[in-house]
């Protein structure tokens, strides 16, 4: 109930679909509720983590593997290992999004926001969007999205 009266006021949940290693699907929870956008962790190759749990429920894959985070008197130090750093940097981006949005006029909702990531997330193997047990719909793509929301971004360094 907390996480549908979140949805309804357009607060945007995104969590981690879990640590596991594990062959078979699983579905962990906040990642697993109705609404919530559930996100795995890729390296810097763009492979998924062995350390990303498979699920059904799997949105997309984010960065989670040799990132510099903060760490003990706000020093950088590399991410090893984690795929709550994956949410992490989905939501940021996320944020970013809504920004984006709300400065165009546009609602920036969860369904928006999600569909628009699923959308342009760029897909690993063929299967039917969403489905792939450990890529969902793609790893995240922040340039499709750009391109997406202005036509005219050209990309990096461009």
């Amino acid at each position: 109930p907390l996480a549908q009266q979140a949805l309804g006021r357009d607060i945007l949940l995104v969590a981690p679909v879990g640590n596991s290693e594990s062959r078979k699907p699983e579905t962990r929870y906040p990642a697993g509720l109705e609404g919530v956008f559930s996100v795995g962790a890729h390296d810097q190759f763009a492979e998924r983590c062995s350390f990303s749990a498979r699920s059904y429920r799997l949105d997309v894959l984010a960065p989670g593997q040799g990132l510099l985070c903060s760490g003990p008197n706000a020093q950088p130090v590399e991410n090893t290992r984690s795929v709550a750093i994956a949410a992490a940097f989905a939501a940021g981006f996320c944020a970013l999004i809504c920004q984006c949005l709300r400065d165009k006029g546009q609602k920036a909702g969860p369904a928006e926001v999600f569909s628009l990531l699923r959308e342009t997330a760029a897909a690993r193997r063929n299967f039917n969007p969403g489905e792939d047990v450990e890529f969902g719909f793609g790893l995240l793509d922040p340039f499709a999205v750009l391109k997406r929301l202005d036509s005219s971004y050209a990309g990096p360094g461009k």
